[in-house]
């Protein structure tokens, strides 16, 4: 198991069992003591159990091939976020070109153990700094074919929507594709840093901040502010669309 999640920093793990307390839980429980990357876990969710002809069963619960298929998709998904790899519509998915990424001492953090709404708070301000500074120069900027390249971004992710997905909420390769299109490195290998820092604080905390339809609708909202040159709108829009973790968090655990 380390060497797995040294190797691909993303794990998914399969089980006929559900995945509470099952083997996605002992591998998420030792990854996050000793390396820790995201943990996709396929397998029975939290629900009663069904009897049948046990096809219909596998089925039911998406026990499948094609179930596996959906939770390696979107683990590509989370590491495409983080800046691992780098999918290319009708190509496929390929390990990033690194030296395009963040030198180590950049931004060099650890992310704390036991992550609390205070670390969250200096995370949540922090990356909306630094998106909305990304965002006003490309929408300084952008071109039509730019525009057209992230509605088709958006078009793909939204393919790719999977029912009961646990952390597509996470997803920030349509904010990292805008990061890429600024050109500015420095910004880019922050913003990256920044990113990987938000998948794993959320996951520690325990809690998926937006779920993928809000995701998107969110992201098609700055998609309009960008394509109308709205300054004003996109800084608003952008921060409001991080800042929202926080509040809804607040709401969870209230």
């Amino acid at each position: 198991v380390l060497k797995a999640a040294l190797e691909t920093r993303c794990i998914v793990t399969s089980e006929e069992h559900t995945i509470l307390n099952g083997l996605g839980s002992a591998v998420a429980e030792f990854v996050s003591e000793h390396c820790p990357v995201p943990v996709v876990r396929h397998g029975v969710n939290d629900e009663f159990g069904r009897s049948g002809a046990a096809k219909a069963v596998l089925e039911a619960y998406g026990l499948t091939p094609q179930g596996i298929i959906e939770k390696v998709r979107q683990a590509l998904k989370l590491l495409e976020a983080a800046g691992k790899v780098v999918s290319r519509m009708g190509s496929g998915t390929y390990v990033a070109d690194m030296t395009r990424r963040t030198n180590p001492c950049l931004l060099s953090c650890t992310v704390p153990n036991t992550v609390d709404m205070a670390y969250l708070e200096k995370l949540v301000d922090l990356r909306s700094l630094v998106e909305e500074k990304i965002f006003l120069e490309f929408c300084a900027r952008c071109t039509e074919g730019q525009i057209d390249e992230l509605v088709r971004l958006l078009e793909e992710n939204m393919r790719e929507d999977l029912p009961g997905s646990e952390l597509m909420g996470l997803d920030m390769s349509f904010e990292e594709k805008v990061g890429e299109f600024v050109g500015n490195d420095l910004l880019y290998c922050v913003q990256s840093q920044l990113h990987q820092t938000w998948i794993m604080a959320w996951t520690r905390y325990g809690y998926v901040p937006e779920s993928q339809e809000v995701l998107h609708t969110e992201h098609l909202g700055l998609l309009q502010a960008l394509h109308a040159r709205d300054k004003n709108e996109v800084s608003r829009r952008i921060v409001q669309h991080v800042k929202r973790a926080h509040e809804e968090c607040g709401d969870y655990r209230a």
